[in-house]
C-alpha cells in the first residue's frame, strides 16, 4: 500500500472506529493503520473484529478490539477506556456503524425505527460524549468523522428510518463543529453513495440487471469502493483538512448531482452515452 504524504499521516494518534469489522469501517481501519495510527476497533462481529485487530497489530501502531453493540452506551465506556489504558489518548473518532430495516413507513415497526436510529444516530452522540474528555486533553484537539449517506440528503422509497437517521447525523455533525471548534476539535461527515461492500456485492451486484442499473446511475459509470471512502475519511481526520470543519463530503461519483430524468428519457440517455433501456 502506498505511503500517505506527510500531511495525511496519523503518526502518534489514536483513532476509535465503529463498525470496523467489514465494509467501509474495515477499509478505514486499514487506511488509518497504513498512515501510522493506533486503533481501537469496535464491532458486534467478534471473530471478524479480532482477525482485523490481529492483522493491524502486526504493524508499528497496534490495534485493540472491543466487541459490542454501539446501540448500548456501555460499549463506548469500554472502548474509550481501552483507548486510555492501552494508548493514553484519543485523537480521532469515526462513527461508522449502521443498521437499517428497509420498509415503507406504514410497514415499519416502532422497534425497527428505534433500532435504526439507535445505531445510526444515537450511537454517534454516545461516542462523541464519551470521546470528548480524552480529545480535550490533546493540545492539538481532535477530529470526529461521522459516516452518513446520500440517503440523508435525498429520499429513497422504503428507507424512512435510515433516511431520517442519516439526515440527523449530518445535522449533528454541524452542531459539533460549532460547539467544539473553539477547542480545536473538528467535526465533519462523509456522505457515501452506492459503495460495493461485501453485502452489496452479494445482495445487489450479483444480479446483472441491478449491477448495470447501479453503474448507469453514476456519472463515473461504476460503483464506489470502500477504500475510496476510506481515503476521504483519512483526509478529514488528518492535518490536510486542518481548516475543514462542519463539512459533509459527498463520495458518490457524482450520482447525487445528476438529474434523475437523465436515466429515464431516451433522448437524455443518448446524450449521456447510455444504451437504450431494456423493456
Amino acid at each position: 500500500m502506498k505511503e500517505p504524504a506527510s500531511e495525511f499521516r496519523l503518526d502518534g494518534r489514536v483513532a476509535l472506529i465503529t463498525g470496523a469489522a467489514a465494509g467501509i469501517g474495515r477499509a478505514v481501519a486499514r487506511r488509518f493503520a497504513a498512515a501510522g495510527a493506533r486503533l481501537v476497533l469496535v464491532d458486534v462481529s467478534e471473530d471478524a473484529l479480532r482477525a482485523l485487530a490481529d492483522e493491524l497489530s502486526e504493524g508499528d501502531g497496534g490495534a485493540a478490539a472491543v466487541t459490542g453493540d454501539v446501540a448500548e452506551e456501555s460499549t463506548f465506556d469500554r472502548a474509550v477506556a481501552r483507548a486510555d489504558e492501552h494508548f493514553g489518548r484519543l485523537d480521532v473518532l469515526v462513527n461508522n456503524a449502521y443498521a437499517a430495516r428497509h420498509r415503507p413507513v406504514a410497514e415499519l415497526s416502532a422497534e425497527e425505527w428505534r433500532r435504526t436510529l439507535d445505531v445510526c444516530l444515537t450511537a454517534a452522540f454516545h461516542g462523541v460524549r464519551h470521546a470528548l474528555p480524552l480529545m480535550q486533553q490533546q493540545p492539538a484537539g481532535g477530529a470526529v468523522v461521522n459516516v452518513t449517506s446520500v440517503n440523508g440528503a435525498v429520499a429513497t422509497p422504503g428507507m424512512p428510518a435510515y433516511t431520517a437517521a442519516k439526515g440527523g447525523l449530518a445535522a449533528f455533525t454541524r452542531q459539533l463543529a460549532v460547539e467544539y471548534g473553539p477547542e480545536g476539535i473538528r467535526a465533519n461527515a462523509l456522505r457515501p453513495g452506492f459503495i460495493a461492500t461485501e453485502d452489496v456485492k452479494e445482495s445487489v451486484l450479483a444480479d446483472e440487471h441491478e449491477r448495470r442499473a447501479a453503474d448507469e446511475s453514476c456519472p463515473l459509470r461504476r460503483s464506489g469502493q470502500p477504500e475510496e471512502v476510506a481515503d476521504a475519511a483519512l483526509f478529514l481526520a488528518s492535518d490536510a483538512a486542518a481548516f475543514v470543519n462542519g463539512h459533509v463530503l459527498t463520495v458518490d461519483g457524482g450520482a447525487s448531482v445528476q438529474w434523475a430524468p437523465t436515466l429515464l428519457r431516451p433522448g437524455l440517455r443518448e446524450k449521456a452515452g447510455l444504451p437504450e433501456r431494456e423493456e
